[in-house]
């Protein structure tokens, strides 16, 4: 018999300690982004481009909409690629083409993809090449030499805030209204892996509003980092979306006027409550502050 017990079952108390501190700690939220499962500091998921391949295999309740979204391309030019006409329907199994690819780009010359939407950047060259006349100069004639141009054509201009301010001042100057009460808890960011809209901390239950009349395109919880998300369809270049719901009040489908109410502030997939919120234009993330009133 051990002269002293106490030390083998004061091990057994002081890790069955250790074990139960462990085990009550909550794992923070993640999110995937190109296929990894990472959080930003303070524990808020990384949103971001989720689809990174040349293809994509269509899930149960996808649309072509949420996969635009989340490949941060536009419909019309996903469903051109893949022979796909409104209303734009597709099916779980059905393989999609999420790239194009362009003999005559420099990124297909070298083997890279371009992504749906964006434009394709051709070489430009301005040479000039001096061609000899054929026929031979006789005596007193001098030989003519011409100057000969090749000029590609201008690639298409990338989308940004400017440019939509420039093609549309008409939606920048009172179309749209804050989709929810509260503080700004994080801004929009350019960075590659920075915000793609703006966060509004509230209550849970709180109303969250349509920014602008438009027909909702895509309800559900399939993209990662989104929790309980809605897109709403406002014209033909642009989207809004709304994330992190607690529930869900409209349908895949359905019209609504600005400033309905269309879903409740949540906390799905977020650390805190808030409404993670977007605009995109032709498929590229915008800064929504650019079109929200002051206030």
């Amino acid at each position: 018999m051990s002269l002293y017990p106490w030390r083998k079952y004061g091990v057994v108390v002081l890790s069955g300690l250790l074990f139960a501190c462990s085990a009550s700690k909550t794992p923070a939220p993640v999110a995937s982004v190109d296929g990894n499962d990472r959080v930003a500091s303070g524990g808020i998921p990384v949103r971001g481009k989720t689809l990174s391949g040349s293809t994509y295999t269509v899930q149960k309740g996808d649309t072509l909409y949420s996969i635009a979204f989340s490949a941060g391309s536009n419909v019309p030019a996903l469903a051109s690629l893949n022979g796909i006409e409104a209303p734009y329907n597709i099916y779980p199994g059905q393989k999609l083409r999420l790239h194009v690819f362009d003999s005559q780009s420099s990124g297909a010359a070298s083997g890279g993809a371009v992504m749906v939407g964006e434009p394709i950047a051709r070489p430009t060259t301005s040479t000039a090449t001096a061609v000899a006349s054929t026929s031979t100069p006789s005596a007193g004639q001098t030989t003519q030499w011409v100057e000969k141009k090749t000029i590609a054509p201008t690639p298409a201009k990338e989308y940004s805030d400017k440019t939509a301010q420039n093609n549309n001042t008409a939606v920048m100057s009172g179309d749209w209204r804050w989709p929810a009460e509260g503080k700004i808890v994080e801004g929009f960011s350019t960075a590659e892996q920075g915000n793609k809209g703006v966060d509004i901390s509230g209550k849970k239950g709180q109303p969250i509003y349509a920014a602008r009349d438009g027909k909702v395109v895509y309800a559900g919880s399939a993209l990662r980092g989104y929790g309980k998300l809605i897109i709403l369809k406002h014209d033909e270049d642009y989207l809004s979306a709304y994330a992190h719901n607690d529930q869900l009040r409209v349908t895949e489908g359905q019209s609504v006027k600005k400033g309905m109410v269309i879903a409740d502030m949540g906390s799905t997939d977020a650390p805190d409550v808030r409404l993670h919120f977007e605009v995109r234009y032709k498929g590229k993330s915008v800064n929504p502050m650019s079109y929200l009133p002051k206030r």
